[in-house]
């Protein structure tokens, strides 16, 4: 097994998006004008009750129940 995915598989777990994400992805693509890729992390996010995440992307920042690192 290549190492990287044995790290980010010890480290990190893959949440799975439903139905329901995907919708709530175009209610804040709308609500937020973000792309669709942005717009499913926060669906995702929202769905899992993250609320904080890291990344260097500004556009997250329109989100105010989402904290942004850095």
């Amino acid at each position: 097994m290549n190492k990287q995915i044995a790290f980010l598989q010890g480290y990190f777990i893959e949440l799975e998006i439903d139905e329901e994400i995907k919708q709530a992805a175009l209610d804040v693509m709308r609500q937020y004008e973000l792309l669709p890729n942005d717009a499913i992390i926060v669906a995702t996010c929202k769905h899992y009750n993250i609320d904080t995440i890291v990344t260097f992307e500004e556009d997250f920042k329109r989100i105010p129940w989402l904290k942004v690192i850095p």
